[in-house]
């Protein structure tokens, strides 16, 4: 019996390093977005809303071709 529970234990230890690596990589793409979100770069890029209208005018020129 003593032999089924250490792949159980190293079955546990794989998970609970899976873990790890997945909280790591959501706290740094966390830090990244809240770097972002602080910077002047994203004020200018994300919330810059005279780019959305540039494209959507751009599309209804698009369509507009297409259909004529």
């Amino acid at each position: 019996m003593g032999h089924q529970s250490q792949p159980r234990h190293s079955q546990r230890k794989a998970v609970a390093g899976m873990l790890k690596a997945l909280h790591a990589q959501e706290d740094a793409e966390a830090a990244r977005l809240r770097h972002i979100a602080g910077t002047k770069w994203s004020t200018a890029c994300y919330l810059n809303m005279k780019r959305l209208q540039e494209r959507r005018q751009q599309e209804a020129s698009e369509a507009t071709k297409a259909v004529g």
